[in-house]
């Protein structure tokens, strides 16, 4: 593996999700992707990249490629939970020989192309401590040292054996996160009271929270958040006079899905597109005061707007360069009270 980055204030956010339509121009589109949006940090799945995996598709393999010809950091993804999405299907009669089958064809990838990442994930094919664990230890047993993955399901003295072997970079699932806001901050709370003191690195795997990001001291993490806000018609916004950032519907043909939850404040909700009685509105039906603000930031970022409203590759590309821009447009690790609470 390359060394891993130096830390930094807010943590590395590898973007993962994206391509649809025609294959053979996903290559040249991730090319064009990068330029743009400036993204130096990338997340794929072995499951969709690597020849003869199970959700392989060529035009991800020819987007890989290109990530790595244009000197983009990579993590990769052990596709663990997509091989259970593609069993569920039918697909696989054995299952626990198609697994260790999928496996060692993992370790064979990892072996072949590892020095070119800056770290990749356990194959962690369910929410069982235990489960997890012992796959670590065969995967090592089988020359490969992959980042373990520490769910939350079954205790803390899960997170410290993997401290005990001596791993330096956990990954903390978010898939995990159940509860309110504060059961929560409770949890990663106790996460990082432990790596902390042991001066381990933290990464935030398949993390949708933005505002949990910016909570916790994080060296990394990886979401797809950007990519599906795009394909549902919206746009990330920082909202600058209350320092908070919103998804907002601004596609021309119609609001799309919101699995979003939403600031209960005026603003919030007029930021968010949504009106007093809840009801979904677009871009058109906000105060033009907004809608001014909304248009002038997306210029001012060196982007048309009209352009951004009429395509999802074009609001792609919009939010992957704000995702790979946090810091200049002033996102800051908090503490105490969160005022991004309202983030993807």
């Amino acid at each position: 593996m390359t060394a891993l980055l130096a830390r930094k204030s807010i943590p590395y956010f590898y973007l993962s999700g994206r391509f649809t339509g025609k294959q053979d121009t996903c290559g040249e589109r991730e090319a064009l992707w990068i330029k743009r949006t400036k993204c130096k940090t990338r997340c794929w799945s072995y499951a969709y990249i690597c020849p003869g995996a199970f959700f392989y598709r060529t035009g991800l393999w020819d987007a890989y490629k290109a990530s790595m010809d244009a000197g983009v950091h990579i993590m990769m993804d052990s596709g663990a939970h997509s091989m259970h999405q593609f069993s569920r299907k039918g697909n696989v009669g054995d299952i626990e020989r198609y697994r260790d089958e999928t496996m060692k064809k993992y370790v064979d990838f990892v072996n072949k192309d590892k020095r070119l990442w800056d770290f990749y994930i356990n194959f962690d094919y369910m929410i069982h401590a235990p489960t997890v664990f012992s796959i670590q230890k065969k995967l090592e047993g089988w020359g490969i040292r992959p980042t373990p993955v520490f769910h939350g399901d079954d205790g803390m003295d899960w997170l410290r054996k993997y401290i005990d072997m001596g791993h330096k970079l956990i990954a903390v699932s978010g898939g995990t996160l159940r509860g309110n806001w504060m059961d929560k901050r409770r949890y990663l709370d106790r996460v990082f009271a432990i790596t902390e003191e042991h001066g381990i690195l933290v990464h935030g795997l398949a993390f949708t929270s933005l505002s949990l990001a910016l909570c916790y001291p994080f060296y990394s993490v990886d979401s797809s958040t950007w990519a599906r806000s795009s394909a549902f018609g919206m746009i990330l916004f920082v909202d600058p006079a209350n320092q908070t950032m919103h998804n907002v519907h601004v596609s021309d043909r119609g609001v799309g899905q919101d699995s979003f939850n939403r600031k209960k404040s005026v603003m919030g909700r007029l930021m968010s597109g949504r009106t007093s009685s809840g009801e979904r509105a677009t871009f058109n039906k906000m105060p033009e005061s907004i809608r001014k603000v909304i248009r002038q930031q997306v210029t001012d970022n060196g982007f048309d707007f009209d352009k951004v409203r009429e395509t999802a590759d074009e609001r792609e590309t919009y939010n992957g360069w704000v995702y790979s821009h946090l810091e200049q447009l002033g996102a800051k690790p908090r503490q105490g009270k969160v005022l991004w609470e309202t983030l993807c």
